[in-house]
């Protein structure tokens, strides 16, 4: 084969992938709501940022966020406007969970 097309047989096996990855988590998502699971997220980065909007996963799927930088928290994920709390607020919810 010659290097280009082995590059875009190489590219094309990378989307597929992206894609597939993309659908499998949408999936979980939709039975997790379906079951009225609530689900957070963990880690407001900017990986975490690009994968949310390319998957399209709002708050509709996820509640907040949780991030342990104080310049993150009371702020909303860029695009998405899930709310980002401190850790601190995923230790009260757990604590009010376990109290209840």
């Amino acid at each position: 084969m010659v290097p280009q097309a082995c590059s875009a047989v190489v590219l094309l096996r990378n989307l597929l992938n992206i894609l597939n990855q993309k659908n499998t988590m949408i999936k979980l998502l939709d039975k997790l709501n379906l079951e009225k699971k609530n689900i957070i997220g963990f880690g407001a980065s900017g990986r975490g940022t690009t994968f949310l909007n390319y998957c399209g996963i709002s708050k509709k799927y996820i509640k907040y966020i949780v991030d342990s930088s104080p310049l993150r928290a009371g702020k909303y994920m860029p695009g998405l406007k899930i709310p980002i709390y401190n850790t601190d607020y995923l230790k009260k919810m757990l604590i009010k969970l376990t109290i209840s």
